[in-house]
């Protein structure tokens, strides 16, 4: 959910998961860490499916 192409992008997506990560293990604890991480990869993978159908401005 985190990788991509560009190694750039690759970079500053770990830089994000790292600081933001601190903050979230705070507040829900590490049990509820990796099901939060794979919920929200699930859900960001079914809003664009459903934005890409559904708006055809995302069409190339």
């Amino acid at each position: 959910m985190f990788s991509d192409l560009s190694v750039w992008r690759f970079i500053g997506n770990m830089f994000w998961l790292w600081g933001f990560g601190y903050i979230l293990q705070d507040l829900t604890g590490n049990r509820k860490l990796i099901p939060i991480y794979f919920y929200g990869g699930v859900a960001g993978g079914l809003l664009f499916v459903l934005a890409y159908t559904v708006l055809p401005g995302l069409h190339t």
